[in-house]
């Protein structure tokens, strides 16, 4: 039997990445403003996460739950 999502909100219901976030207390929707140009160390960082994918060098949720939980106690 699986055990419950710790969570109370369906995460398909949450915002795409590429989606502009919808404007709060009437701020304009000004997503280019908030944006910075990656440094190049975030650019290695991603190259390497993308390695790490592709060689399979992941982790599923549970996994990482379990990982958390031991850490904590």
């Amino acid at each position: 039997m699986k055990s419950p999502k710790p969570y109370q909100f369906d995460p398909m219901d949450t915002l795409i990445a590429s989606e502009p976030a919808p404007p709060i207390y009437g701020a304009k929707n000004n997503t280019k403003s908030n944006q910075h140009p990656p440094t190049s160390y975030e650019m290695e960082v991603l190259r390497r996460s993308e390695e790490d994918i592709k060689a399979g060098r992941v982790y599923t949720q549970e996994e990482v739950d379990i990982k958390v939980k031991q850490w904590l106690d």
